[in-house]
C-alpha cells in the first residue's frame, strides 16, 4: 500500500462506483474526509481498509472511521476503542436511537497501530456483525426500529454530528457502503 501524503483530513467528496451487488465503493486514498449519498432505511454494511498510523491514549472516547447520520440518535458509526496505550483497538458498531446509541464492541483488540486492516460491520434488521480482515469477531441481536440519518450520506474520517466522537489519525485505501446486510461470504471477498 502507498501511503498517500498532504494535509490530514483534507476535505476530499469523491466519485462513487456502484457495485452490480449494490455497493457503493467510494474513492478514498490517503488522509480524507469523503461523503457518498446514502440512504438505507434499515439494514446495511460499512466497510474500509484503513491503517490507524499512531497509538492514541484511552481517553473514554470512541475513535471514528465511518459513519451514517450521528451513530447517536440515528443511523450508524463504525469506531475504533483504544484499549489502553497500547496501539491496539476493539471494532465498535454503534446504531442511533432516540434514546441513544445501541452498541456492539468486539471483545478483542484486533485493530493494531500502523499496520492495514479491514473492518465491516453488518446489520440485517435483527443481527449486528463486526468483522476484522474479512473474519466475524462479534454479533449479537438486534431488532430495534432503525432511525435513518436525515442527511442521507455516509462520511469517512469526520463525523456528521460529534456526540461524544473524535477522530483518529489513519490512512484509508478503500471505504463503501452498503443499503443491505451484505452476507460473511461477500464481506470475506471484499476482504480479500
Amino acid at each position: 500500500m502507498k501511503k498517500m501524503t498532504g494535509l490530514i483530513f483534507m476535505a476530499f467528496f469523491p466519485a462513487m462506483q456502484i457495485l452490480a451487488s449494490g455497493v457503493v465503493e467510494m474513492d478514498v486514498k490517503g488522509h480524507v474526509r469523503a461523503e457518498a449519498k446514502f440512504t438505507p432505511s434499515g439494514a446495511f454494511s460499512a466497510l474500509i481498509m484503513f491503517k490507524p498510523e499512531i497509538a492514541l491514549p484511552r481517553g473514554g472516547i470512541q475513535r471514528l472511521l465511518m459513519s451514517a447520520g450521528n451513530g447517536f440518535y440515528h443511523g450508524f458509526r463504525l469506531n475504533l476503542v483504544p484499549e489502553g496505550d497500547s496501539g491496539t483497538y476493539h471494532p465498535q458498531l454503534q446504531i442511533g436511537q432516540r434514546g441513544g446509541a445501541w452498541t456492539l464492541t468486539a471483545p478483542d483488540g484486533s485493530i493494531k497501530a500502523g499496520r492495514w486492516h479491514r473492518a465491516a460491520a453488518t446489520w440485517d434488521g435483527r443481527t449486528a456483525r463486526i468483522f476484522v480482515d474479512g473474519v466475524e469477531v462479534v454479533s449479537d441481536a438486534f431488532d430495534a426500529p432503525y432511525e435513518p440519518a436525515p442527511d442521507k450520506r455516509a462520511l469517512v474520517g469526520v463525523p456528521g454530528e460529534r456526540y461524544g466522537i473524535r477522530t483518529v489519525p489513519f490512512l484509508v485505501e478503500r471505504a463503501a457502503v452498503a443499503a443491505c446486510a451484505l452476507p460473511p461470504a461477500a464481506v470475506a471477498g471484499w476482504a480479500a
